[in-house]
């Protein structure tokens, strides 16, 4: 298969399949996908559309490449990402908005708190807080930044208290009736993972964040926040 063969533009109902080939190099694909849609951009025009991708299992990280490839090289805005082998829908905005976790330094001048924090002693912020144990039921968070929890989340805990939108929580896991980004409230309980011959299974860290005016919660697959100091 020849360079300009590893992606293969494809219609579906209202949007794009875009077949990448399962063994091409990752550069040599995206070099591929930027020559397609670049040959294509008249074709197109400028519009809106949701993706799929197939023939490849490809991380967030990869989509993103391949999205920005898209961008790039064509009028295309891509709004959806629809993963075939895990029929998982995307909003692209919220890939782009996965970034926050990782590029801003969200722990500068953040308040630490080296336990958890329980009933009574409230923690308030005028920046970030970073939480070295739990948010005990009934205990109370509020920050103007983000919080970031290292253990487990079951009281109340308000990010971006003066309005900031963009603030997030995340934890090890979440079991609670009051979750809160700037005047955005909300309740999220994960049941407890099962486990099998007294082995513990790894937790992955999650962030709750806001999109659209709507609580999301999303898997921080990079364990970018575990054993964190």
């Amino acid at each position: 298969m020849s360079s300009n063969d590893y992606c293969i533009i494809k219609s579906m109902k209202d949007g794009i399949n875009l077949y990448l080939d399962p063994d091409a190099p990752f550069g040599d694909l995206c070099e591929s996908v930027c020559r397609k849609f670049a040959e294509s951009s008249d074709f197109f025009g400028a519009v809106s559309l949701p993706i799929m991708f197939s023939g490849r299992v490809v991380s967030e990280e990869e989509i993103k490449g391949i999205c920005e490839c898209i961008e790039l090289n064509s009028n295309i805005r891509l709004t959806l990402v629809i993963d075939e082998d895990l029929d998982l829908v995307k909003d692209r905005r919220m890939l782009e908005l996965s970034d926050n976790f990782y590029s801003e330094n969200v722990l500068l001048n953040a308040k630490i708190v080296t336990d958890s924090v329980k009933p009574g002693r409230d923690v308030e912020s005028d920046s970030s807080v970073l939480i070295l144990g739990d948010v005990r039921e009934n205990a109370i968070v509020n920050a103007a930044g983000s919080i970031i929890v290292m253990g487990e989340v079951k009281g109340s805990c308000h990010a971006g208290t003066k309005g900031e939108t963009k603030a997030f929580v995340s934890a090890l896991s979440f079991d609670s009736e009051d979750i809160s980004i700037a005047n955005v409230q909300g309740a999220f309980h994960e049941a407890p993972k099962k486990r099998f011959f007294s082995k513990e299974e790894p937790l992955t860290p999650k962030a709750v964040f806001l999109l659209d005016n709507e609580l999301l919660i999303e898997p921080l697959k990079n364990g970018a926040l575990t054993g964190r100091k």
